[in-house]
């Protein structure tokens, strides 16, 4: 960001703070000097409190415009500090970095370019990623088949309600509610002030993961397997989406499980005999496993960490190695009617081999 926008960004997050407590002050202390003025209010009163109240809401409106400014101020910063100088990362590492969901940063992030405060940075719902193009263009990726997309969804912004609320207090405040035809008046000012702000508020905006199941190879041939593999590949793409999104203690277990379960699926394909043995890896411990990481993703985002959560992923790390153990036992328990086959035809080898016709080979043999 240049010096000059750095400049203009903090003089209108502090510009718009200060009109907004000048004038709620102001507002407060004409209707502290009103409190002494008999019931009911004359006319002149009556306006000349719509005006105050009407200034109260402005300056209102100006302090959350200055210090929302304000907090993308701090934020633009922290951001940039992500990336040494310019590239991609993925939204997910970035919003666990800052400590915010991903509808959120989003937000942020388009936000911070309308005010200008980033120009080059945007993010990529569509390969999920933070992308910061601070020296000229962002470095190149190799085209991938995505397993997981994020999905960008509209809702009506609550700011309205807010408004609408908040006009009610700021009535009761300046106004007293006496008679039914001053809540029906605070009513008509409400709803003024929601219809108001609901015409210019955009929507809130809520990014969602959605899995997208690659396409497998050609069909096995064997209808229950696959079958089963249909059901493997929203598990599978969760893996690949956790071994992006994890670090520390458990960034090489999880990579471990997402290669392991890989190979018992190719596997499998080679073996559609074995698909018996595997029912409770499939139905159990696989989904199990991607829950349970899950969790663990979602305790590791929270910025603050109280005991129950560092002690649940505590928990998780200390029991990480047995479960990637018996995933392995799993991948070996598939070899090992090979490995009976190769030990028969031995024995068999071995009995022909120990023959009289064929004395002399078995010597040469042995």
């Amino acid at each position: 960001m240049a010096a000059a926008e750095k400049r203009k960004m903090k003089l209108s997050g502090t510009g718009n703070t200060v009109a907004g407590v000048a004038l709620v002050l102001f507002s407060l202390l004409m209707l502290a000097t009103w409190r002494s003025q008999p019931l009911p209010l004359s006319p002149g009163q009556w306006v000349a409190r719509l005006l105050i109240a009407a200034l109260f809401y402005l300056g209102a409106a100006k302090l959350a415009k200055g210090l929302r400014l304000r907090r993308l101020k701090t934020k633009a910063p922290l951001l940039e500090s992500l990336f040494d100088h310019g590239g991609r990362i993925p939204l997910a590492q970035a919003a666990q970095s800052m400590g915010v969901g991903l509808s959120s940063l989003v937000r942020d992030v388009r936000e911070m370019q309308q005010q200008g405060m980033v120009q080059r940075m945007y993010a990529d719902l569509i390969r999920g990623e933070l992308v910061y193009e601070a020296r000229g263009a962002a470095s190149p990726r190799e085209e991938l088949a995505l397993d997981v997309v994020l999905q960008e969804e509209h809702r009506k912004s609550a700011a309205p309600i807010y408004a609408l609320g908040f006009a009610w207090v700021v009535y009761a405040i300046f106004f007293p509610l006496l008679h039914f035809t001053d809540y029906l008046l605070a009513a008509i000012l409400s709803l003024i002030a929601y219809f108001t702000v609901a015409w210019r508020a955009p929507d809130d905006i809520v990014i969602r993961e959605k899995v997208v199941p690659g396409a497998w190879e050609q069909p096995t041939g064997n209808a229950a397997l696959d079958e089963l593999l249909k059901g493997v590949q929203e598990h599978l793409a969760n893996l690949r989406r956790l071994d992006r999104s994890i670090d520390g203690k458990l960034d090489a277990p999880v990579r471990e499980i997402l290669s392991i379960t890989q190979q018992i699926v190719e596997q499998l394909r080679k073996s559609p005999q074995s698909i018996g043995q595997m029912r409770q890896f499939f139905n159990y411990t696989l989904p199990t496993t991607v829950e349970l990481l899950e969790h663990y993703e979602e305790l590791s985002r929270q910025p603050v960490k109280g005991k129950n959560i560092t002690d649940a992923m505590a928990q998780v790390e200390g029991k990480i190695g047995f479960v990637v153990d018996a995933f392995r036992r799993q991948l070996d328990a598939l070899f090992q009617d090979k490995a009976l086959n190769i030990t028969v035809e031995l024995q068999v080898m071995e009995s022909l081999l120990r023959s009289d016709d064929l004395g002399k080979i078995h010597d040469d043999f042995k």
